[in-house]
Formats: structure tokens, sequence, C-alpha cells
């Protein structure tokens, strides 16, 4: 028994030293998950009341006294995702002061559009908004251009798909008594949402007004007898209005972008008779 006892005593002894000469099995790591970034796509984000910066650029001319192009641009971003898209009116192209959960609130600095540098607005929403004074014939190629800065990197992107374009309606008169259709492939190309606004009065307010808006699969628009009824003899003229928009999207290294185009040809003139 006595000659058992160390036996058992240096089988206890080895077996320690082999646990602790025995490496220890690490824990397996969970690797990283890489940022997204996706090439830019035509059309909306699938949630696009949860983006995180919406660039918007629109042309406008009013064919009444076949001005210039006029320029507008605006531009925000924000800490979380969130309906970016709700502080601007890309109708009358003018911001929108938002609830304070939609707001921007990221200032980027200097952002500038095809060359042009966009003023940051005054507000506490940190949005940039600039209306061009510098009037073109002709629409340019989109180029947005950010510095770094918060969560955004810096970024340089062309829009390539463009502007929506607009063919000025050939027609001059309204028989209200037939109404006036057009088909809007011959008019609008390039586009994802139009809008046609009738009205009897160039700055759309007050009178007979109309509005009728559609998405890319429509096609035709049509203002019929009943539309029209007590326009004439009341008014002499009433005045088209077409808004084209069109929308990309791009989500880069996590972060989802809405760019928005638009192309805007005001109060077309039409005379009216029964």
């Amino acid at each position: 028994m006595k000659k058992i006892l160390p036996l058992i005593a240096v089988v206890i002894l080895m077996a320690n030293c082999k646990k602790k000469d025995d490496p220890q099995t690490p824990e397996p790591s969970t690797p990283a998950t890489p940022a997204v970034t996706t090439p830019i796509a035509n059309g909306l984000p699938s949630e696009a009341t949860a983006i995180d910066a919406y660039l918007y650029s629109g042309y406008k001319r009013d064919v009444s006294y076949m001005s210039d192009f006029n320029l507008s641009m605006f531009s925000v971003f924000g800490t979380t995702s969130r309906n970016l898209m709700a502080n601007h009116n890309h109708q009358t192209d003018e911001p929108v002061f938002a609830v304070a959960d939609l707001r921007g609130n990221v200032d980027l600095g200097d952002v500038t559009f095809s060359g042009n540098a966009i003023n940051k607005s005054a507000s506490p929403t940190n949005s940039q908004y600039f209306t061009s004074t510098v009037k073109t014939s002709t629409t340019a190629t989109a180029v947005w251009e950010t510095p770094k800065g918060g969560r955004f990197n810096a970024l340089s992107i062309s829009i390539d798909r463009g502007y929506p374009q607009i063919k000025v309606p050939t027609e001059y008169h309204i028989r209200t008594n037939n109404g006036i259709a057009f088909k809007i492939s011959d008019l609008v190309s390039n586009y994802d949402s139009v809008s046609f606004y009738l009205s009897s009065s160039q700055l759309g307010a007050g009178g007979f007004s109309l509005e009728k808006k559609y998405g890319s699969n429509k096609d035709s628009v049509v203002f019929s007898h009943n539309d029209l009824a007590g326009t004439y003899p009341a008014y002499q003229n009433l005045y088209l209005s077409i808004r084209a928009f069109n929308y990309s999207n791009k989500t880069i290294s996590n972060l989802k972008y809405v760019f928005e185009l638009s192309n805007k040809v005001t109060n077309k003139p039409f005379s009216l008779g029964y």
C-alpha cells in the first residue's frame, strides 16, 4: 500500500503537467461585417423615408416669355436615417421646415453642385440650400461634391441618367367642349413621376386650377370637358405647367443617398373657346 501511494501521486502530477502544457483553444471570433457600398441605381430605395442624405437639383423655365433655365439646388444630411425628402418641396423648389425628427442635422461645410457652391441656410436644420443666379439655356451634367464630415465620406458623384426632358406642346388652343389630351411620351422622357398643372393664372393662385400627377407607366393625360367646365368664357386663357422628376439612389458605406433631378416647363399659354 505504501508503494502504491507514491505511484498515484506521480500519475496525478503528470496529468496536471499535461493540462498546463495543453494550449487553450481560442474562442472563434466573429468577422467584422464589411460596409456596404452599391452602384448607383435608378429609382427610390425600398425605404425612401429612412435615408441618410438627400440631394436635389432642378431646372425651371417659364415659356410664356421664353425665359432661360433657372437652376435650384438643395441638399440635407442626417445623423440617423430619416425622411429627409420631407425637408424640400420639389414642386415649388422651396425648403420646408419639417418637424425636428425629420430635419437634417449634419453640417458638411462646402457642398457644390456642378461647380456651384451651395450656401448653408441660417436655420438650425444645417441643411444646404441655394438658388443659382446664373441662368443657362441647357441642362448640364449633374455632379455632386461634398467633403468628409461626421459619418459621411467625401463624395464626388455624377448622376449619369441626367435630367428629365420636356417638350413644350405645340397646341395653342383648347375647345372646352372637347377637352384636350396629350400622349405623355411625346412630351416627357427620362422621368419617374410627372405632374400636369392647368391654371387660369400664370401665378397658379386663385381662379381655376387642376393638377394631375402620374408615374412613368401612364400613357396619356386628359383634361376632359367636365374638367374644364366653367372655364370659358370666364377665362380667355389657361396656362399649362409640366413638372417632371427622376430619382437615383446609392448606398455608400452603409449610408443611403437619394439624388433627385427635376425639369419644369411652366405657363405654356392656351387660348380658350367652346
